[in-house]
């Protein structure tokens, strides 16, 4: 204790201020890592939640995953039967070869034209206009012959009419054909 009797007022004052610029820099210090903690506090935060957001979105890919998997080959299934080559032409050979097997006169086969095709985001219409001409038996056996081809085709309307009193038995057939087209999603993008 000697040694601060023997001090001078001026070597008082600068070991006083080197005290509190040491103590200034452990005070200011100290605020300053506070605030790095709460940062890091909320940086830890958001880390917690967008690794949460992460954990939802793995899980809702597994259920998906799953899904697709519990699908099995429904989808190519739906592509076989709703080809994606479809086309007017493809339609009106599968009719007239239909008729042929029936027995049916063809008078006409033609593509709906003038009619804009309805259509969604996964298919297309492709409309064909057929008129047959034979007797109710072989109309029949027509249609039936259409549920054995390997494409969904489906009749939108049709007219029966009977023929004129020379040809009894006679009756005109004329009907509008749906075939539908699959519409890759990729295709569009291009």
């Amino acid at each position: 204790m000697n040694f601060l009797k023997e001090m001078s007022p001026v070597q008082a004052c600068l070991i006083g201020l080197f005290i509190a610029g040491i103590a200034f820099v452990f005070v200011f210090k100290g605020l300053s890592q506070d605030k790095q903690i709460k940062t890091l506090k909320n940086k830890k935060s958001q880390l917690y939640k967008k690794n949460s957001e992460a954990d939802t979105l793995i899980e809702e890919a597994k259920a998906y995953k799953k899904q697709l998997e519990s699908l099995g080959n429904t989808i190519n299934k739906v592509i076989k039967y709703i080809p994606k080559d479809m086309s007017s032409s493809k339609m009106m050979k599968s009719l007239t070869d239909s008729a042929k097997l029936a027995g049916v006169n063809i008078i006409g086969v033609s593509e709906t034209r003038g009619r804009k095709n309805n259509s969604s985001e996964l298919y297309e219409e492709v409309p064909v206009n057929i008129n047959l001409e034979g007797n109710f038996t072989q109309i029949m056996v027509f249609i039936a012959k259409l549920t054995e081809l390997e494409n969904i085709v489906t009749m939108k309307k049709f007219v029966i009419k009977s023929k004129s009193r020379t040809n009894e038995g006679m009756i005109s057939f004329a009907a509008t054909f749906i075939g539908y087209k699959y519409k890759s999603v990729i295709d569009e993008v291009k």
